[in-house]
């Protein structure tokens, strides 16, 4: 998942400054893994392309700072990025696990749908994966390749599973 793409998920949330999204890249990614110049650089090239705006700044703590929001565009985009099979990135955790915790942090976000997409993602995945292992008949290299890879997607599953069953959990227990 592209550092873009996150700041659009992210910004679904509402309007953020720039630190701030750095700020909650590092949670969703599990620590410093984006540099706050990254951050404001990718929302500039966001705001050209005219999917974010930056809004009029605001004091917080003596300093000036300028929110970044989704224009109509942007927001699409975002739903979009919700919607789809998500393209690893260069980040510390699967590219699965980034989505659905990004997703987690946007309030009004149908999680269901979000860990069904992903679990329907991972089936594909799945089912080449297993078509590469049985091409690479013969061949210890790409045997034992295509063996990691298919442990790494049924690892995903296992985890976007968990995460079905503790969003079911968190509806029951709202129930009672």
């Amino acid at each position: 998942m592209r550092l873009r793409d996150l700041l659009l998920v992210l910004l679904r949330a509402g309007p953020r400054h720039g630190y701030a999204c750095k700020v909650a890249l590092d949670a969703i990614l599990g620590g410093p893994e984006v540099n706050v110049g990254q951050v404001y650089q990718t929302l500039e090239r966001l705001e050209r392309d005219g999917l974010v705006v930056r809004e009029a700044p605001e004091t917080a703590r003596g300093r000036r700072r300028a929110p970044w929001a989704l224009t109509e565009p942007g927001w699409k985009e975002g739903e979009a990025i919700l919607a789809g099979e998500v393209a690893e990135g260069a980040w510390r955790r699967p590219a699965p696990v980034v989505l659905v915790l990004a997703a987690l942090s946007v309030p009004g976000t149908d999680l269901a749908t979000v860990l069904d997409q992903q679990r329907w993602a991972l089936l594909q995945q799945l089912r080449a994966t297993r078509r590469k292992r049985r091409q690479a008949a013969g061949d210890a290299v790409a045997e034992l390749a295509a063996e990691a890879d298919v442990a790494m997607v049924e690892a995903m599953s296992r985890w976007v599973e968990g995460c079905a069953a503790r969003l079911e959990r968190d509806r029951e227990e709202g129930d009672r």
